[in-house]
């Protein structure tokens, strides 16, 4: 079986000049590093959570994800909404954003692993070829 962590998202803020807020904005009070979160998750599983970070990449085809950076530029973490509950912006890449959501992980089957990496983009699709994934 493979594993899923991932963030259920409640909120979102991302800004440039002004800030874009979708839910009712993401809750700063909560923030806790990307580099810290994926270092013990098991501390963090089933709680809410803020991470923020660079705004990496976008869903091109139904603005469902959105990709942070960590400060360090080493760690990236992808969050994931049902497709049409947000619709993120690809104008949002390069700006900096907080997402507040409850940490979980799912468990998937090699299907659904396969569908999963089948909906990111062209890039991870080859590179998940290239990697024997």
């Amino acid at each position: 079986m493979r594993y899923l962590l991932m963030i259920a998202l409640m909120a979102i803020t991302f800004s440039a000049n002004a800030d874009t807020n979708f839910g009712d904005g993401a809750d700063k009070s909560k923030l806790v590093a990307i580099d810290t979160l994926l270092a013990d998750t098991d501390s963090y599983m089933d709680k809410t959570v803020t991470i923020s970070g660079k705004i990496d990449a976008v869903c091109k085809k139904k603005g469902c994800w959105m990709e942070f950076v960590a400060d360090n530029n080493q760690h990236k973490m992808r969050i994931k909404v049902k497709d049409g509950v947000m619709v993120f912006p690809v104008a949002a890449k390069g700006k900096t954003g907080y997402a507040t959501g409850t940490l979980s992980k799912r468990e998937l089957t090699m299907e659904q692993t396969v569908k999963h990496f089948q909906h990111i983009d062209d890039y991870n699709i080859k590179l998940c070829s290239i990697l024997g994934i």
